[in-house]
């Protein structure tokens, strides 16, 4: 979570998460007590900041940071917020929109509660076990393949769930969701641990039935039908149901119609035709490991260069970039591979050269961001492509979103290797061996969660709708994406922005006790407290009892009857992320965990800033 959220705020924080901020507007109540007052809403209201450092409330630099020596400066962040902010028309995910401002980015829980199990729904209502791939149908709608409840689930724009496909037979001994094959209507066919899905122009979905070692097919009309294999684990080439897969874990479809498929225990990429016929594209692995004394596995390789020779390691993953080239996930191997069908050749397009431990099943992975042929993966998984043209990986092992473009690699959402359950802002958000990734339709990520059992989704912060333009010496008070009123507008000290405490009380619902003859206030949260004066730059913090010194690098300031304190008390003690938007006139204050959302339709189809 970070050293600037204490366990008190957390404690706080999570007893406060489903309340509903309301602001209550201006009046003044006073309670005696002896010489200390609460404070009145005319009178001022404090906050810190933190000795040493100027304010950087996003994780990742800015441009502007990293030429400031990587201090980012309250002007600095005023300037990137507003510019970077104006320059958005969509919650799409832009690259040079993140580089400059990557602290708008923020993920959310769509839908899932997060609890394993099988349930329709909106949003969190729903439940999955682990939902393993992601694509959007020609109706917009977001089609998971629950995996371990062996169905298809379809996501509408308002973020209700239903089963589309898929029956339930419970295995006896364990109560748990037991995997079959059937055809015919789709709501009593019957699905083993589906994992790769495809959508065409017509309606019609495809899955790769992994359990099943088939290629099934769900037409428009709600029938389900096997275009490919025979049900039984091996690999043999040949008409439709005369052809066998090992474990197929991806499929996609072409302008043409014809079906690309990533046979993952094969370690290779097969091609279904319009007349069903059944074709390996590439070289078979011949590697033999003993990956534990006395067991030996047939195992992946690699090899770039010609398609009919190149080598894959479990391929789990297909795309269709910009260019017309079929993107591949090579898991084992930890690089992401891009086939030219024309040229008929493989090259790699990020990840370091695999190295193989001795009688390794897989490549060693490894976490790096920054020139892609260097960059590294750690079990990367699902592919998608975003309207600018970016590779956008769910990079499994490593708990994170990456995304290549213009011959780099980023993060996106997640912390390298640290996996968790956090929603929040992208830099601070946890994933748990994200597996899948789709483009929405408004160009928000969406993202296939596996052990969280939810779906959730990168995107662009908006501002809320009802946002109205604040009188010239106020400024609208916004608590994540709710209008919380208005109060007096910030200012900058030099280089120091200060806020309200008045507002901030408001927006987050921290108590206040005002000293009016010592100009001071004290800040209280659960069991902890500060105590901030006018004009010092010492605060004194209590926690549990125990107390430390805080030195801000600018002193509360008393302003037209309120008390103004430094912006970044708020970010790096309270865990806060603060920016100011001088065209909107907004004071934005957002929890850079536990983010909440009341409307959840505009996750998924608003366009508008």
């Amino acid at each position: 979570m970070g050293p600037y959220i204490n366990k008190t705020y957390r404690s706080w924080l999570a007893s406060t998460i489903a309340i509903t901020l309301v602001y209550s507007g201006v009046g003044a109540g006073i309670v005696a007590a002896s010489a200390k007052k609460e404070i009145p809403h005319n009178a001022p209201a404090v906050a810190t900041k933190s000795a040493a450092t100027n304010v950087s409330t996003s994780a990742t630099q800015s441009p502007e940071s990293a030429r400031s020596g990587g201090q980012t400066s309250d002007a600095q962040l005023s300037k990137a917020s507003s510019r970077a902010f104006e320059s958005f028309r969509s919650p799409a995910f832009e690259l040079a929109t993140w580089l400059r401002a990557p602290f708008w980015y923020e993920v959310v829980q769509w839908s899932g509660s997060g609890i394993s199990g099988m349930s329709d729904g909106l949003g969190t209502h729903a439940q999955y076990r682990f939902p393993a791939s992601l694509v959007v149908n020609s109706e917009g709608h977001l089609i998971v393949a629950d995996s371990r409840n062996h169905r298809l689930r379809s996501i509408d724009q308002s973020g209700q769930t239903k089963t589309i496909a898929g029956a339930f037979i419970e295995e006896a001994s364990s109560a748990q969701p037991q995997g079959g094959w059937h055809d015919g209507d789709a709501t009593s066919s019957l699905l083993n641990e589906p994992s790769g899905l495809a959508a065409d122009g017509q309606g019609h979905l495809y899955v790769a039935d992994s359990g099943n070692h088939v290629i099934r097919k769900l037409s428009k009309d709600g029938k389900m039908t096997t275009i490919a294999g025979d049900g039984l684990a091996g690999w043999k080439d040949g008409a439709g149901k005369e052809a066998q897969f090992n474990y197929p874990r991806a499929v996609t479809i072409s302008a043409d119609g014809t079906l690309y498929v990533a046979d993952t225990l094969n370690h290779v990429i097969r091609m279904v035709d319009n007349n069903g016929q059944v074709t390996t594209l590439n070289a078979r692995s011949k590697r033999i490991v003993e990956y534990v004394p006395g067991a030996i596995s047939a195992a992946g390789d690699y090899r770039d260069g010609k398609l009919s020779e190149a080598l894959f390691n479990e391929p789990s993953a297909l795309a269709w970039d910009k260019q017309g080239r079929l993107l591949v996930s090579d898991t084992g191997n930890n690089r992401i591979r891009a086939i030219d069908l024309s040229a008929g050749t493989v090259e790699t397009i990020a990840g370091a050269a695999p190295k193989y431990a001795s009688n390794a099943l897989y490549a060693e992975g490894s976490y790096k961001d920054g020139s892609a042929l260097t960059a590294s993966f750690n079990h990367p998984a699902g592919l998608a492509v975003t309207q600018e043209g970016g590779i956008v990986v769910a990079d499994r092992w490593n708990h994170s979103i990456r995304y290549i473009m213009n011959g780099q690699v980023y993060t996106i959402a997640g912390k390298g290797s640290q996996d968790g359950k956090w929603n929040g802002l992208a830099s601070e958000a946890r994933f748990h061996e994200p597996v899948a990734v789709a483009v929405l339709p408004n160009g928000s990520i969406a993202v296939a969660d596996g052990f969280n059992n939810a779906i959730r989704l990168l995107y662009r912060y908006e501002l809320p709708v009802d946002l109205k333009h604040a009188p010239p010496k106020e400024a609208a008070m916004v608590y994540n994406r709710q209008v919380a009123g208005q109060d007096a507008a910030p200012f900058k000290d030099k280089e120091t922005l200060l806020i309200s405490l008045r507002g901030m009380e408001h927006i987050t619902q921290f108590r206040t006790v005002w000293t009016p003859e010592r100009q001071e206030a004290r800040l209280i949260m659960g069991e902890t407290s500060y105590l901030l004066r006018a004009g010092h730059t010492d605060v004194q913090k209590i926690e549990q009892g125990r107390q430390t010194s805080l030195t801000l690098s600018a002193a509360p300031v008393i302003r037209d009857g309120r008390l103004f304190v430094p912006a970044p008390f708020f970010t790096e003690q309270l865990g806060f992320d603060i920016r100011w938007l001088p065209e909107q006139r907004a004071l934005i204050v957002r929890d850079k965990l536990h983010v909440r959302y009341t409307n959840r339709q505009s996750l998924a189809t608003s366009n508008n800033p």
